[in-house]
This record gives C-alpha cells, sequence and structure tokens, in this order.
C-alpha cells in the first residue's frame, strides 16, 4: 500500500500541470493584456417615418437600418462569446495555481 500511495505522489509529482489554457475561441485581450471595452459603435437610430420625404426615402433607410441592425448585433454577440472565453481561461489559470500551490510541500 504504501508503494501504491508513493507511486502515486511520485507520479503527480513528475508530470507538469499544464499551463496553457484549454479554452479556444476568440479572445478580446490585446497584446498588452488589457481587456478593451466593445468596438462596435453606436446602436443604429432607427429612422423617422415622418422625417423623410416620401415613402422609397423611408424604405431606403429603413433598410440601411437593418443591415446596420444586423452587423451592430454581430459584433456584440462575438464581443460577449469573446469575452466570455476570455473568463473561462482564467478560470482555468486560477485552477491550475490553486492546484500548483496545494501540492507543493512547505
Amino acid at each position: 500500500m504504501k508503494i501504491f500511495l508513493l507511486a502515486i505522489i511520485f507520479i503527480a509529482l513528475i508530470v507538469p500541470v499544464n499551463g496553457d489554457c484549454f479554452v479556444y475561441g476568440i479572445s478580446n485581450f490585446d497584446k498588452f493584456n488589457q481587456y478593451p471595452g466593445h468596438k462596435c459603435g453606436f446602436h443604429p437610430i432607427k429612422p423617422d417615418a415622418y422625417a423623410t420625404f416620401g415613402v422609397k426615402i423611408y424604405n431606403e433607410q429603413k433598410r440601411a437600418y437593418e443591415i446596420d441592425v444586423l452587423r451592430y448585433t454581430h459584433c456584440m454577440e462575438q464581443y460577449i462569446e469573446a469575452a466570455k472565453n476570455d473568463i473561462e481561461r482564467i478560470k482555468e489559470i486560477i485552477n491550475d495555481t490553486v492546484m500548483e500551490h496545494n501540492r507543493r510541500p512547505f
């Protein structure tokens, strides 16, 4: 039993803890590890039907608005997905650090 326990401890100390993150995907961290806000611009402004000069112009503005909303929504969703990936990376680093700290004899 002692040999088995010593073998387990020996293997645990020999096998290095991998510090690399296993979360894959986009990230918002820049090269200086600063966490930026989104760069999606302002939320698109809905066209005013009463401020335009005709139905044709309003319909063009409405189509442009709908495209802008899709772009803005996609940009925000990408930012949120990247932020969630970054949170998972941070959690993994914290867990690896705690595990490394707990296995060191003092």
